[in-house]
This record gives C-alpha cells, structure tokens and sequence, in this order.
C-alpha cells in the first residue's frame, strides 16, 4: 500500500468533528469508516494487520465496533496518515504501547486549548464590534 501524502492545510479532526459517539455502544463498519473518513476496505486492511479486530454479530457476522475498537482506529489512522509510518511500522508501535498514547493525549490537550482559543476569540471580536458599533 503506498504512502500517503499529509495534508498540510487542514487536520482531519477539524474538517468536520465526529458527532457525539458516547451513547452508542456499537458501531458498524460503514459508520466507523464515515466518522475517520477512510474506506471500509481500508478498516477490514487494517484489522489483517494491525491489533485491531472488532467484534462479530453472531448471526449476520456483521463487524462491530466498540468505543476501544474507534480509539484504536484513531491511532492507527493517527500513525498511518499524520506520521507516514508503514502498516508494519503502526502494528509495531501498537503493540510497543506508551509513546503513542502519550503522543494522542497531548494531542487531544491541544484540540481542547484551540477549541477554547477559539470561543475567547469569538467573545472579543463580538465585544470589538459592539466597540466599534457604539463609537459610530
């Protein structure tokens, strides 16, 4: 599988954030795929190579995921396409533990600290324009 080219303009947690997943306990294939924008193929590829192997529905043999099966996505899609690493490379780091995870918590620490950047940036041009609205 070839390397995929960062995208140095836009992260892909800001393009458009996954709806609240908190509420529902299992997700499919086609739902996990939507919410990391990556093809179901590529999510059935990463479970023959990584440690990533959601749960059957004993009937229908329907993939379903967990809340810990869509972290573990969010690493691998994390280490696959935002650091470039080989599916061997990601599989290893997997399964190695700690910096990974360090690495993902501060960067969920930075999503908080800009979201919150953000709303104060919007309070203070909402306080310049009334400002400005009442000097004229």
């Amino acid at each position: 599988m070839p390397k995929k080219k960062k995208n140095t303009t836009t992260h892909w947690r800001f393009q458009s954030a996954p709806e609240n997943t908190s509420s529902q306990l299992y997700y499919t294939i086609g739902e996990v795929a939507r919410l990391f924008k990556v093809d179901e193929t590529q999510l059935r590829y990463w479970e023959r190579h990584t440690p990533l192997a959601p749960k059957r529905a004993s009937s229908s043999g329907t993939r379903l995921y967990t809340q810990d099966d869509l972290k573990l996505v969010e690493r691998i899609r994390y280490l696959l396409i935002d650091k470039g690493l080989s599916l061997q490379a990601v599989s290893e780091q997997l399964q190695s533990g700690g910096a990974v995870e360090t690495d993902l918590q501060i960067r969920e620490k930075l999503w908080e600290v800009r979201a919150k950047v953000l709303e104060l940036k919007k309070v203070v041009d909402q306080q310049l324009h009334h400002a400005n609205s009442g000097n004229e």
